[in-house]
């Protein structure tokens, strides 16, 4: 599919505060779809856990990659921009790449914390050589620090993954004051704008709790001035898929759950054919 014109390139910032909650499911679907619509797409692993290998077929299913392969090789002194790109489903798409983190990004948290530009890191990175894509999604680790705080500095927009549960109910206006306090803390400018959160591992039909937290979240999201996607549905197909690192639109093609991302693919294209 020919794509629209970019007229604003989006680093977007898929962010949690725990793991478990699908966002890699989400952030690998992010990028095949719009891959799929034409558009150049760069995914930027942060987690030390390493799971976007599994999910996306990269490098290797049985071996982990060398530390010079990986994003912990962007964040040592001596680079150059030469980033560690993998390609990924290239027999389908041809405009989709991966940085892998893993293990390698314990030794770039310490080196984190001691650095004098610390936070600021991979935005000094992506500022001085910068990656030729027209979208670039960070998949952080549960939790929000620090590689959380490296990828909002670096993000022009953010997105969040919740679980309806109620402590998460009870926790989004908590979350979106940490945003804003880090942003001014941090002093970014222009200011990273939360697209919207997104429910995930949503089962409407069995789990009570998701109907009712379903029904609440979103009117408690809109008091605050935040956008509420609709959710995205509980399915073992993700689960099958990620197993064998493809998306669930090439694992199963018919699977209902492929339509649950479209609303927030279209506000992305919607983003990045403003001015």
């Amino acid at each position: 599919m020919k794509k629209k014109a970019v007229k604003r390139k989006i680093r977007l910032d898929v962010k949690s505060n725990a793991g478990g909650t699908g966002k890699t499911t989400l952030v690998t679907h992010l990028a095949y779809i719009l891959g799929k619509k034409g558009y150049s797409v760069t995914v930027i692993e942060l987690d030390p856990l390493g799971s976007l290998k599994i999910f996306t077929g990269a490098f290797s299913q049985t071996e982990d990659p060398p530390p010079e392969k990986t994003l912990a090789s962007v964040f040592r002194d001596d680079f150059k921009g030469n980033y560690p790109l993998f390609p990924i489903w290239e027999n389908k798409i041809h405009n989709v790449n991966v940085i892998l983190g893993g293990a390698p990004l314990e030794e770039s948290i310490h080196k984190i914390y001691s650095h004098s530009r610390k936070y600021y890191l991979l935005h000094d990175r992506l500022e001085d050589y910068p990656l030729e894509s027209d979208i670039i999604i960070l998949d952080n680790p549960g939790g929000l620090e620090p590689m959380g705080l490296v990828a909002l500095a670096a993000a022009t927009d953010i997105l969040v993954v919740m679980q309806l549960e109620y402590k998460a109910l009870y926790g989004s206006a908590g979350l979106i004051n940490w945003f804003y306090d880090k942003i001014n803390e941090l002093r970014l400018r222009p200011e990273p704008k939360i697209l919207g959160f997104v429910p995930s591992q949503v089962n409407i039909k069995k789990v009570a709790a998701h109907r009712n937290i379903g029904e609440e979240i979103p009117n408690q999201l809109q008091e605050l001035g935040i956008s509420c996607f609709p959710p995205i549905r509980e399915s073992n197909q993700f689960i099958n898929a990620s197993g064998v690192g493809l998306p669930i639109h090439l694992f199963a093609p018919a699977c209902e759950a492929i339509k649950d991302f479209d609303p927030i693919v279209t506000k992305i294209i919607e983003l990045m054919s403003q001015d």
